[in-house]
């Protein structure tokens, strides 16, 4: 069940009494509810696939299949076939499918010495839930006024959120010296929210909101190989986004239509790959988001390491998720109390199949459940 629908509110178009009573029950039933809150999506710091999130999303250098869309479009050009991709948080309850990608080199430029993939990608950036009021000081509260620009501190109701993102992505090199490996990714990025609450102060002005923001975003992928055992890897993300804001705004007054643009984050990683013996890899990179979401600036530094160890069809996999700085600037310092996560992981080849499954402690609800949260990631994949 919906939270939206334990609270007494719903996302339709109402006249003035028929909302007034909507409003009234869920003034009647939200506070007979416990407070809820949940969280979703690939930007909670572990990215997508389960091979991936094994190795704390260290990857940018390595990546070489259909989440090379995601993590670096660089590593596409490394494919050879055709492969798809599906993955599912296994606890997770507001995504029915994390990642969904297709990925197939061609020979369209062969004639001009260069290998190409293609891949299309469709995956939950985020989805949040959650029912009640949190002080201004929670973990809960800061985490909705970073990702929401403009909620209240003591906003009291019910918020459903989701963000979807479709991506295209190419990877190119030379065919001849692949030394060097370029990608770029074009998506579309669509986030719709509902709210419907009070503000504390005011608990008698109940407020409806229906709001979509969408943005176009390029990202920009490289790839170096030094030598045969070490690669550098670059990537630049969301640098050119402006999301566009609509919202309907219900309330005792009526209706009204409102609308923004607002500034959307920059990324900037650096990553390595480095095949210590055949079989044995280890990874690592420094993740940078910064600039202003919305009305408000944000500063993110994020340190993944990671490990595979490869053995005939099976593959064991190990990482470690470090936050050096989560901080935003209306909502304060979201650095867990954990240093350093681990990410623990195992895949297997059977054929054209390859199974991972990736194990991990979820930063975000563990932070709201002030304890580890353990979580497993399972993704299936079909080469051809």
């Amino acid at each position: 069940m919906r939270f939206w629908r334990m609270a007494g509110c719903a996302p339709m178009t109402l006249g003035r009494p028929g909302l007034l009573a909507v409003l009234i029950l869920g003034l009647a039933v939200a506070p007979l509810e416990a407070r809820r809150f949940a969280g979703e999506g690939s930007d909670l710091l572990m990215g997508v696939g389960a091979h991936s999130k094994a190795m704390a999303g260290a990857v940018l250098a390595s990546t070489d299949d259909v989440y090379a869309s995601y993590w670096n479009p660089a590593g596409l050009s490394r494919m050879q076939g055709m492969q798809f991709s599906v993955s599912k948080n296994l606890r997770g309850r507001l995504v029915p499918v994390d990642f969904i990608g297709i990925a197939a080199s061609n020979s369209v430029l062969e004639r001009w010495g260069l290998s190409n993939t293609l891949a299309l990608a469709y995956f939950h950036r985020l989805d949040l839930a959650s029912l009640g009021r949190f002080d201004a000081q929670d973990f809960e509260s800061i985490f909705l006024r970073l990702t929401l620009p403009g909620l209240p501190e003591d906003f009291d109701g019910v918020i459903n959120s989701k963000t979807k993102e479709y991506r295209l992505a190419w990877g190119v090199a030379a065919a001849r010296d692949p030394r060097w490996r370029f990608g770029l990714a074009l998506a579309y990025i669509d986030c719709q929210t509902f709210s419907c609450g009070v503000r504390a102060e005011d608990p008698g002005s109940y407020e409806v909101r229906s709001t979509r923001a969408t943005t176009l975003a390029s990202h920009l992928g490289l790839q170096f190989h030094l030598n045969e055992s070490f690669t550098l890897a670059l990537i630049a993300k969301d640098f050119d986004a402006s999301l566009q804001i609509d919202s309907v705004v219900t309330d005792a007054q009526g209706s009204r239509r409102e609308s923004r643009q607002a500034s959307f984050p920059r990324e900037i990683s650096l990553g390595y790959a480095w095949t210590i013996v055949p079989g044995l890899l280890q990874t690592g990179g420094l993740q940078k988001i910064f600039g202003h979401y919305s009305d408000h600036e944000v500063d993110f530094l994020i340190l993944r390491q990671g490990w595979s160890w490869r053995r005939g069809d099976y593959a064991l996999q190990a990482g470690l998720l470090a936050p050096l700085r989560l901080h935003s600037e209306n909502a304060g310092n979201l650095k867990p109390r954990w240093s350093v996560a681990p990410t623990l992981g195992l895949s297997h080849r059977l054929g054209a199949v390859e199974l991972a499954l990736a194990v991990f402690a979820d930063p975000v609800m563990s932070k709201h459940r002030d304890r580890a949260y353990p979580t497993a990631e399972f993704s299936l994949s079909y080469r051809h």
